[in-house]
């Protein structure tokens, strides 16, 4: 398999200390894949805020927008193969998704609390294309959307 050049948005902007990112960050580099992540676009800040209950909207579709435009760009440059999230839905919009689509971008969504979110299965998952699920029960809930 040819190494692939994967653009990685996790729950919180890379850094080396994040669990998130050195659980999927370090496995992806082994493998002898390049990884891609975008600038500090806000994805941090809209888990924070968007926890609190504030101002939810504008941030996930700031959040959606600024990671939109660094694919594009960063696509037209030298090109994305994969493109793979792990965010809480609280932190970006389904458009995402619709965008890298247009895009010709292929991409996993894996979300590992989706008894508590309902909405990934059926706002998210129809828009991505593969969905990973480390629930076993929950199955079918995205088999359903």
């Amino acid at each position: 398999m040819k190494p692939l050049r994967i653009y990685v948005c996790l729950i919180t902007e890379y850094s080396e200390d994040s669990l998130w990112h050195q659980q999927f960050t370090y496995t992806l580099r082994k493998m002898g894949h390049t990884v891609l992540f975008p600038p500090q676009v806000g994805i941090l800040e809209a888990w924070y805020i968007t926890r609190g209950g504030l101002y939810k909207h504008t941030c996930q579709k700031r959040v959606t927008e600024n990671i939109l435009e660094d694919v594009k760009n960063r696509h037209k440059q030298d090109g994305i193969d994969l493109f793979f999230c792990s965010m809480f839905p609280c932190q970006f919009t389904p458009e995402l998704f619709n965008g890298l689509t247009d895009l010709g971008i292929p991409s996993v969504y894996f979300f590992c609390d989706n008894f508590a979110h309902k909405e990934v299965a059926e706002k998210f998952a129809p828009y991505v294309t593969l969905n990973w699920v480390p629930e076993k029960n929950a199955q079918g809930q995205f088999k359903a959307s």
